[in-house]
């Protein structure tokens, strides 16, 4: 029993060691349009990535993109066009990474 313990530890070490959640999150906007980059290196976009973004406005979700690869071994970036977006407005961004941990950026509009 001990043997197999010291087995499966060994085994699902490394993929815990290897993941880890995104570094940065940066907010951007030019009018209605929102560019998100989510800063997560990884060495293969295919197996470590960035899942899910998801936006809310003012609290409210109002998108949820699932992804199934990063598209870039440093980050994940992604436009928007929010049409009722204005100047005050609180946008939230949560990034999950599909392998371990989540990040939170908020952000008013100016």
């Amino acid at each position: 029993m001990k043997i197999l313990m010291i087995f499966l530890v060994c085994i699902t070490f490394p993929c815990v060691t290897f993941a880890h959640p995104p570094k940065k999150i940066d907010i951007s906007s030019i009018a209605t349009v929102v560019t998100i980059t989510v800063t997560h290196p990884v060495k293969d976009t295919l197996t470590h990535y960035i899942k899910l973004i998801e936006v809310s406005l003012n609290g409210k979700r109002i998108i949820e993109q699932k992804f199934s690869l990063q598209l870039d071994a440093t980050e994940q970036k992604t436009t928007y066009q929010i049409p009722e977006l204005k100047k005050g407005d609180v946008l939230e961004v949560d990034a999950d990474c599909n392998l371990y941990g989540d990040l939170k950026e908020k952000v008013t509009i100016q």
